[in-house]
């Protein structure tokens, strides 16, 4: 019986200390900040186009529009406007402080200087999601300490609606009210 209970004790010892020394580890690299950069990588033609081209006295600049969620669905950045910089034949953005864990990017366009958006990532399900290979929803881990690159892939927008790449769209009627004149003449002697 004591042979019994040694053997035991020999083997569950070490195996819960290791347990015990796992979980301290796991929460130790999951404490803190991290950081995420986005990339784009942009044909030539697109490239061309510096990202911080002057216009009169103003310096103008390409934006991303990003939505990122946690894995529960909560909203951690909501439509936010990031800059990006020209590098080479592509895009880079200036990096997003995130607490570390697991989150998934819901939204992601780049917008022109003029602010119309050349660019859209396809969200999953929608009409052109066929077209890339991983749609968005796009999971991404931030850990601490560590610069965390996402890269999502993109298509030109060129005349397609919203609706195609997944995004919500509204329409609006642009009312013209017809101009009346009337004149009238009152003829009393």
């Amino acid at each position: 019986m004591k042979a019994l209970i040694k053997f035991l004790f020999g083997i569950l010892f070490p195996l819960t200390v290791f347990g015990i020394w796992s979980c301290e580890n796991r929460n130790d690299s999951f404490a803190g900040k991290g950081k995420a950069e986005f990339s784009l990588s942009m044909p030539e033609e697109g490239a061309k186009s510096s990202s911080g081209s002057s216009l009169d006295s103003g310096i103008m600049s390409y934006h991303i529009m990003v939505s990122v969620e946690d894995m529960e669905g909560n909203s951690i950045i909501s439509d936010s406007l990031i800059p990006v910089y020209a590098f080479g034949t592509g895009f880079t953005s200036e990096n997003v402080e995130l607490q570390t864990g697991d989150y998934k990017l819901i939204t992601f366009l780049v917008i022109n200087p003029s602010g119309a958006v050349i660019y859209a990532a396809p969200v999953e399900g929608s009409p052109l999601a066929y077209l890339v290979n991983d749609p968005l929803p796009v999971g991404f881990s931030i850990h601490t300490g560590q610069v965390t690159m996402i890269a999502p892939e993109v298509l030109v927008v060129g005349d397609q609606p919203p609706t195609q790449f997944g995004y919500a769209s509204f329409g609006m009627q642009i009312i013209k009210p017809l101009g009346f004149w009337t004149v009238c003449i009152l003829d009393c002697p």
